[in-house]
Order: structure tokens, then C-alpha cells, then sequence
């Protein structure tokens, strides 16, 4: 049984909604599927809106690998003794830099001192008892303690 094309000019407007559809014309007075009729589209904030829940994440799945050829095992043969690796190097190490001591340069003193420099002398030399008294102290108490040891 032929099939009859008929063209779309020879159908009556009401129905051919073909034509519609393909150019995405839609009729007059009546508003297309899916928009407000005369409404502004609502604005969102950013950012995921309030009351929403995690939602886990799909993961993709991976290719299908391809799978093994399947080959034949071997008869069992006795197993070598395991190889025991080698010994780990020996780390050496760089000698350690040997530092030169500090040397205190006096400088001349044809300037005159400033009170700074008098009060930075001051505590040099207070200092410098201190430490020479401590030693004083800790070697007299040192040589208390041996008798009493000894």
C-alpha cells in the first residue's frame, strides 16, 4: 500500500502543529511550555540555598579493563632460597667545620665615652664579676662535697 505525502500548505492551520515544533514558533496569546507568562525570572544568591543536603558524589566508573589472557601455569618447581639483599651502605658524613674563635679587637679609646657606652662598660665589668664569683662559689662547694665523699 503507497504511502500519500501530503504538503503542509494543503492541511488546514489547525492541524499541522509540525510546523510549530520545528521553527519554534508558538501561537499568538499563548506563551511557550516551560516560561512565566509575563514574569521576571527569580534571581538566586550564590552558593548552595538553604535547607539542601549532601548529596554524594557519583563516581564514574572506570573503563572495562581488558581482561588477562589466561595462560598456563607452570608445573611446580621448588623454590630458590630467597636472596638476601645487600647490606645498606655506609652514610659518610662531612667533617664538621671547624669554627675560629671569637677575637674581641679593643678599639682606642681617644673618643670620649658617652653614656651609653659607659653604661654598656659598666655591665660588661658587672657581668664579668658575676661569672668570676659563681666559679669561685662552685669550685669551693665542689671541694666541700669531695671531702665529705672521699
Amino acid at each position: 500500500m503507497p504511502i500519500e505525502l501530503i504538503p503542509p500548505e494543503a492541511l488546514p492551520e489547525e492541524t499541522a502543529p509540525e510546523e510549530t515544533e520545528i521553527t519554534g514558533e508558538t501561537p499568538a496569546g499563548e506563551p511557550a511550555a516551560g516560561e512565566p507568562a509575563a514574569e521576571e525570572p527569580v534571581r538566586r544568591g550564590r552558593g548552595r540555598p538553604a535547607g539542601s543536603k549532601n548529596k554524594a558524589k557519583a563516581t564514574p566508573t572506570p573503563r572495562a579493563a581488558p581482561q588477562p589472557v589466561a595462560t598456563p601455569q607452570p608445573v611446580a618447581t621448588p623454590k630458590p632460597a630467597p636472596v638476601e639483599p645487600p647490606p645498606p651502605k655506609s652514610v659518610e658524613r662531612r667533617p664538621r667545620v671547624q669554627r675560629k674563635p671569637r677575637e674581641y679587637v679593643e678599639e682606642p679609646e681617644s673618643p670620649p665615652e658617652t653614656p651609653r657606652s659607659y653604661r654598656a662598660r659598666v655591665q660588661r665589668e658587672y657581668r664579668e664579676i658575676r661569672v668570676s664569683q659563681h666559679a669561685e662559689r662552685r669550685d669551693h662547694f665542689s671541694s666541700l662535697l669531695n671531702r665529705f665523699m672521699h
